[in-house]
């Protein structure tokens, strides 16, 4: 039961990282402040690999969920959660050291 809910939350998981794909990626174009930051190419990329990582997840899982969590499934879900607390992080930097984000007026 676990193992089939796992999967149904990654489906989720990858629809909701592509909406936010989406809008941070319109962000990162129209709004010039947010490319001058460091951050904001380290959070995109932090993005991209999480996203990569996501999909392997859920290919790894298609056939049958339950078989392939462990190693693999267990692996990825880790190093996901791994590099969605750097993505997590780098926003949060965005967002509170260099005032970048939706409703926030760039500043530098």
């Amino acid at each position: 039961m676990w193992a089939l809910f796992s999967f149904w939350l990654l489906v989720g998981g990858l629809a909701g990282g592509a909406a936010a794909a989406f809008a941070g990626f319109m962000d990162f174009m129209l709004v010039p402040q947010i490319r001058r930051h460091f951050s904001s190419w380290s959070h995109m990329l932090a993005a991209i690999v999480l996203m990569a990582l996501a999909a392997a997840n859920f290919v790894a899982r298609w056939n049958d969920p339950l078989s392939a969590v462990m190693p693999w499934g267990l692996f990825l879900s880790v190093l996901s959660f791994l590099v969605l607390s750097v993505a997590g992080w780098l926003g949060g930097k965005l967002v509170f050291e260099h005032n970048l984000g939706p409703g926030v007026k760039g500043k530098s």
